[in-house]
Formats: C-alpha cells, sequence, structure tokens
C-alpha cells in the first residue's frame, strides 16, 4: 500500500489507487499510538482510515464484499501533478485541487 502510493506520487503518476490488505499499523499512525480493537473488521476500517488520512486520498469506497474481505477502496492524488481536466471529470473543484498541489509542492521543498 504505502511503497505503491509513493512510487506513484514519487514518479509523478496522475493518481493512485490501492486496495489495502495487510496494513501495518506503523505505516500510518505515531508509534505512541496504542490500537485497542476488538475485531480485525473495525481495526482494518481504522487502519484504512489512517491511510487515507496520510496521503490525502480523494475517494474512500467500498468494492462487493463477496470478492474479498478486503474491500475498501482508496483513491487519490489526481490533480497533484496536473490533469485537471481528470479532476474536473471527478466533480472535484480545480481550483482547489490547485491549492492542494501547491501546498503539497511547497511541503516536498520543505522536506528536502
Amino acid at each position: 500500500n504505502q511503497h505503491t502510493i509513493e512510487m506513484a506520487i514519487s514518479s509523478g503518476a496522475a493518481g493512485w489507487a490501492v486496495l489495502p490488505c495487510c496494513i501495518v499499523k506503523e505505516s500510518y499512525l505515531d508509534a505512541s499510538c496504542s490500537v485497542q480493537l476488538s475485531g480485525d473488521s473495525t481495526r482494518y476500517h481504522v487502519l484504512c482510515g489512517a491511510l487515507a488520512h496520510r496521503y490525502r486520498a480523494q475517494l474512500v469506497a467500498e468494492i462487493d464484499q463477496r470478492i474479498t474481505n478486503r474491500y475498501v477502496f482508496i483513491a487519490g492524488g489526481v490533480g497533484v501533478n496536473g490533469g485537471d481536466h481528470v479532476v474536473e471529470a471527478m466533480g472535484i473543484d480545480v481550483e482547489v485541487a490547485a491549492e492542494e498541489r501547491e501546498a503539497t509542492q511547497a511541503q516536498s521543498v520543505l522536506a528536502t
């Protein structure tokens, strides 16, 4: 999940999408965060939310649960590397996407 998203971002892809399976808590939550939830399904959904938040997902949806018990679909990055026409087709405000793109680029500059 993490590797796929980061590879898409670093290569300048028009977007990314994952169907998370095995989610390691430490990849998306601070080490000081203790996850004490009963039930694998609840834990899975919380960690999918953490993943979506970390990578600023633009879509969190589900596929048919008869296909797999890991049915949360997460996508984002559209408009971050250009491609505003794709953003418009998804019904996302292009100006907001441009502002987010600029903020992401500024964060990247600060991180280096």
